[in-house]
């Protein structure tokens, strides 16, 4: 009795969140260290990884890696922080609920960054893939 409920729970919970993500998309993140950032959105993470390596290599990438998945995409983001050390990298958020909370992330994000002495989020994406260039600074000090 208990594996037949425990069956039949996972298949409503199946059945009731299936409809919900029907149609939506995931976002897969693929960077070349030093080389290349990409991304690309999809209906599962194999076909945007594949997407984004491509684009990756196209973009003179030789070691493309695969730094980030989420799915369903949400509002998601890349921001580039700059340490005081001279390093600079990018790092991703996805996921959020709206334009305003990936902001809000990404703030905490750089203001809680060990050594951080500036952050750029650089493109703000909307759950359907719409690409926004954000060009907004962030003072990790204040």
């Amino acid at each position: 009795m208990k594996r037949f409920l425990r069956t039949a729970t996972v298949l409503i919970l199946f059945l009731l969140t299936s409809p919900a993500l029907a149609g939506q998309q995931g976002v897969a993140f693929v960077t070349a260290p030093e080389q290349a950032h990409t991304h690309c959105f999809a209906d599962n993470a194999d076909n945007a990884f594949k997407c984004a390596r491509e684009k990756c290599h196209k973009a003179g990438g030789q070691e493309c890696l695969r730094t980030r998945w989420c799915y369903p995409a949400g509002w998601s983001g890349i921001m580039s922080i700059n340490l005081s050390i001279g390093f600079h990298f990018p790092t991703e958020l996805c996921g959020m609920p709206n334009r305003e909370a990936l902001v809000a992330a990404f703030e905490t994000m750089c203001r809680n960054w060990e050594n951080a002495n500036q952050c750029n989020v650089g493109l703000i994406f909307s759950p359907d893939g719409k690409e926004e260039t954000a060009d907004i600074a962030i003072d990790p000090k204040q």
